[in-house]
C-alpha cells in the first residue's frame, strides 16, 4: 500500500468512495445525499483551496482509501471565488444543495458528526488547531489498518504544516470513529461542553 498526497484527478475516485462510505450516515442525519458529480465538485473546491488536504492510500492503480485533513487556515472562500466554484454553487443552490439541506462545507461537517455539530465544537480561533478530519476505506480492505495509517499520515502532514493540536468532535455513540482515533494516538478529552451527545477526541502534535 502506498500513501501519498492526492492529485486533482483523484477527486472522482474519492467522490465515489465518499458516496459509498457515507450515504447511510447522511441519511441518519436527515440529509439527502447530492449526486456523485456534485460531491466531486465539492471535493474539487476543497482541493483547490488546500491541495495538500487530501491523502490517499493506493493499491496499484486503484485508490483504496483517503483522508481529508484540511489545514485550519485553508483559503476556502478565496479558492471558491477565484476558481469559479462560488458562481457554480450559487447556480446549483436552489435546486440541488438547498433541498438536501447542505452546502459543501456542511456536507463534510455533517459526515464527521452524523448530523449538526454545534458550532462551539467545530469552530476554533486557534490557527494551529484542526477540528475536521474524515477518512474512508474501501469495504473489502477495512479492518486491515488502512484507515489508521491514513489518519497517522494526516497527523504527520498537519505537524509538518505547523498544526499543533487536533480536537475532533464526534458523536458519543460513534464507536468506529472512536476506536480508529484511539489507535492513532488520540485520547478522549471530554464531552462537548455539556452537550451530552458529543465527545472530543484530542491529540497534541
Amino acid at each position: 500500500m502506498i500513501y501519498a498526497v492526492a492529485k486533482r484527478r483523484d477527486m472522482g475516485s474519492i467522490a465515489r468512495l465518499f458516496v459509498e462510505s457515507f450515504a447511510e450516515r447522511l441519511g441518519h442525519a436527515g440529509a439527502r445525499l447530492p449526486a456523485p458529480v456534485l460531491i466531486e465538485q465539492a471535493l474539487r473546491l476543497f482541493y483547490d483551496a488546500d491541495p495538500r488536504s487530501f491523502l490517499v492510500a493506493q493499491q496499484g492503480p486503484d485508490i483504496a482509501g483517503y483522508a481529508f485533513a484540511p489545514h485550519p487556515r485553508s483559503a476556502l472562500w478565496r479558492a471558491a471565488v477565484v476558481r469559479g466554484h462560488a458562481l457554480r454553487w450559487l447556480w446549483q443552490w436552489p435546486v440541488i444543495w438547498r433541498p438536501a439541506g447542505l452546502s459543501p462545507l456542511r456536507l463534510m461537517i455533517t459526515v464527521q458528526g452524523q448530523g449538526r455539530i454545534p458550532a462551539v465544537l467545530w469552530r476554533s480561533r486557534d490557527p494551529g488547531e484542526a477540528r475536521l478530519l474524515l477518512a474512508a476505506v474501501r469495504p473489502d480492505l477495512r479492518g486491515q489498518g488502512v484507515g489508521t495509517n491514513l489518519v497517522r499520515h494526516a497527523l504527520a502532514a498537519w505537524r509538518h504544516r505547523g498544526v499543533a493540536r487536533v480536537r475532533l468532535p464526534i458523536p458519543v455513540d460513534d464507536e468506529g470513529a472512536r476506536r480508529l482515533l484511539l489507535k492513532a494516538g488520540f485520547r478522549e478529552a471530554a464531552e462537548g461542553r455539556g452537550l451530552r451527545r458529543w465527545s472530543v477526541m484530542e491529540r497534541e502534535l
